[in-house]
């Protein structure tokens, strides 16, 4: 699938451990990462010039600067230390005003289901982040089986979990979606990805269904654990696979698509990797990776179907 927009601008804001790494998987793509967000001012006139943008909630990312991006098109959320109650609460207050906006923009736009010009946000958290968001909205007590206050849960953990906790998980992100409408999706990462997203109705605007499900088993990477900032590239390896293939005539399950293909692909190059050089230590692996994120086939259609 070609990109409608190969070389897009992506707004990063992130935390100073992992924005190298982020900026360089943006430009591995094709990207052009942006780092204007030392001020609220900035932070807002470099999302009005960009086509994604990505916030991490990471250090040192605070309140007001999250806040003058609200208005950014594309926006990928990483929820990094929602399960701190202070950061939950500034996460929580900027998802509920986001929102308010995404509807205003619907109302506008006479609810077209039809995304090139409408408001995209998708949330990407791993398992304890996930769950963490889950309970500030009340849900998935059923689920909450790491109890984690940060966000520190290896994406290669093994698990042992049954259908039955898969169901349950799909089934609280489904309810987090009607909580969130009209947010695009959602995304949870680990041993098995799990990801929601809704629809709605072009005439009146209600959310007309929920999807959510299991995408598939995921590679185990531990190289992945052995590095900083893993998660928060795979954020920006969202922002970027999204600003480059949005465009006319997209849809929310096209969006949906996305951000699936480019998950899979993250963690399949990884896997391949670490399979094809299991002696690689860190530093080696991570400059291997950047360097296959950065081939012309890296996200071909083998690795995530």
């Amino acid at each position: 699938m070609n990109p409608t927009n190969p070389n897009p601008r992506v707004q990063l804001i992130v935390n100073a451990v992992s924005a190298t790494r982020c900026a360089d998987a943006v430009l591995a793509l094709g990207g052009s990462p942006c780092m204007g967000a030392t001020t609220p001012e900035e932070t807002r006139e470099t999302a009005s010039k960009s086509h994604a943008t990505l916030v991490n909630f990471g250090t040192p990312t605070s309140e007001e600067i999250a806040w003058a991006a609200l208005d950014a098109r594309i926006v990928v959320v990483d929820p990094v230390g929602i399960g701190l109650a202070t950061r939950g609460a500034v996460i929580k207050r900027w998802l509920e005003e986001r929102r308010r906006r995404m509807l205003a923009a619907h109302r506008e736009y006479k609810y077209s289901s039809c995304v090139e010009t409408l408001m995209v946000t998708v949330i990407k958290g791993n398992r304890s982040e996930m769950e963490a968001l889950l309970r500030l909205y009340g849900l998935g007590e059923d689920v909450a089986t790491l109890g984690a206050k940060i966000s520190s849960t290896p994406d290669y953990e093994a698990t042992t979990e049954s259908e039955k906790v898969h169901s349950q998980i799909a089934d609280a992100l489904c309810q987090l979606m009607y909580s969130l409408y009209p947010v695009t999706a959602t995304l949870c990462t680990g041993k098995f990805d799990y990801r929601a997203s809704c629809d709605w109705s072009d005439d009146v605007g209600e959310c007309d269904f929920v999807t959510a499900g299991r995408t598939r088993e995921t590679p185990s990477v531990r190289a992945f654990s052995k590095f900083s900032g893993a998660g928060c590239v795979l954020g920006a390896v969202l922002a970027t696979h999204l600003a480059q293939h949005i465009g006319p005539g997209t849809t929310n399950e096209d969006v949906v698509w996305y951000v699936e293909r480019a998950a899979c692909a993250y963690r399949a190059l990884g896997a391949d990797i670490e399979q094809s050089e299991p002696s690689a230590g860190p530093t080696s692996f991570l400059a291997r990776f950047m360097d296959r994120l950065a081939e012309p086939d890296s996200f071909r259609e083998t690795d995530y179907n």
